[in-house]
C-alpha cells in the first residue's frame, strides 16, 4: 500500500493540487495521511511525501518514506532528523531545500515538483485567467485561497482547477502551483516580477529560477526533462515502473483518524 500526504485546514489549494499530481504520476490507488497530523496514522506502509513541510514530522511510525519533491518550511531540524532515518536520497523540490539538505550532510538531489510531471495537453483551448494577481483585461479572476473544506472537497476543487489550467489560453499568476501545472500542460503562463515582493516563503520560488523560467512574459517551456527526472526518481526508489494516469481520491484507511 502506498500512502500520500493529504490536507486538513490548509488555506492553499496548491497543497491539494500537488497531491492530485503525485497520484496521477503514481497511476495507482493511494491512501491518505494528513500532513499536519502524521502521528495519528502510524503505519509500516510506504509513504511518499511531497510538498511543503513545516508542522512537524511523526515521532512514531512512517520510517518507510520516500521524500519526492519536498520543500522545508518550518521546524527544519526535526524534519532533517526524520529524513536521515529514511535510508534513501531525499528529493528536494527546489534549490533552497537542496542547500539545506547539503549543509546538513544528507544525500539529496533536485527533483522538482510532481506538478511538472503532469501530462502535456494538445487539445482545444478557451478562456484566460488571472489567479491571485490584479485582473488583466479579458481574463476571469480566480484564487487558490480556500476556506475550510473537507479533503474530498479539496480534491474535487483541485481537479477542477487543473482542468481549467489545462485548457486555458493564457494564465497570469503569482502562485507556484498554478505556474508549474501550466508549464506541464503547455499553457502559456505569466508570472509578473512585481509579485515577487509579496511572495510567502520565497525560497519556494528558487525552483522557477532553476528551470530558467522568465518573468513578465507569456511562457511556454518544454519541461519533459523535469518530468522524466521526477518520475525516474520515484521509479528508482519505489522499485516500480510507473504508468501515469487519472487518479482517484486517496481515502483514509478505515480505523485511522
Amino acid at each position: 500500500m502506498i500512502s500520500v500526504l493529504i490536507h486538513s485546514g490548509t488555506q492553499n489549494l496548491g497543497d491539494a493540487i500537488q497531491t492530485v499530481a503525485l497520484c496521477q504520476v503514481l497511476g495507482c490507488q493511494c491512501w491518505g495521511v494528513y500532513r499536519d497530523s502524521i502521528d495519528s496514522a502510524v503505519s509500516d506502509d510506504l509513504l511518499i511525501a511531497n510538498g511543503w513541510l513545516g508542522h512537524g514530522p511523526p515521532r512514531l511510525g512512517f520510517r518507510n518514506v520516500i521524500f519526492a519533491g519536498v520543500h522545508l518550511g518550518l521546524r527544519v531540524d526535526e524534519y532533517l532528523e526524520w529524513m536521515r532515518g529514511s535510508g534513501r536520497d531525499i528529493g528536494a523540490r527546489d534549490p533552497y531545500t537542496l542547500e539545506i539538505l547539503g549543509n546538513a550532510g544528507i544525500s539529496s538531489q533536485l527533483v522538482g515538483c510532481a506538478t511538472l510531471a503532469l501530462n502535456r495537453y494538445r487539445g482545444a483551448r478557451r478562456n484566460s485567467y488571472s489567479v491571485d494577481v490584479p485582473q488583466r483585461p479579458g481574463t476571469i479572476p480566480l484564487t487558490n485561497g480556500i476556506g475550510p473544506m473537507s479533503w474530498e472537497q479539496q480534491w474535487n476543487f483541485a481537479c477542477a482547477r487543473l482542468d481549467q489550467l489545462r485548457q486555458a489560453e493564457l494564465v497570469y499568476t503569482n502562485r507556484l502551483h498554478i505556474a508549474l501545472p501550466c508549464l506541464a500542460f503547455g499553457t502559456p503562463v505569466v508570472f509578473p516580477s512585481s509579485e515577487l515582493k509579496n511572495a510567502m516563503w520565497p525560497g519556494r520560488l528558487t525552483l522557477l529560477e532553476a528551470i530558467g523560467f522568465p518573468f513578465d512574459e507569456a511562457v511556454e517551456m518544454d519541461v519533459s526533462a523535469h518530468r522524466d527526472r521526477y518520475i525516474g526518481f520515484l521509479e528508482k526508489h519505489c522499485d516500480l515502473k510507473l504508468t501515469p494516469s487519472d487518479a482517484a481520491l486517496p481515502p483514509i484507511p478505515q480505523g485511522r483518524p
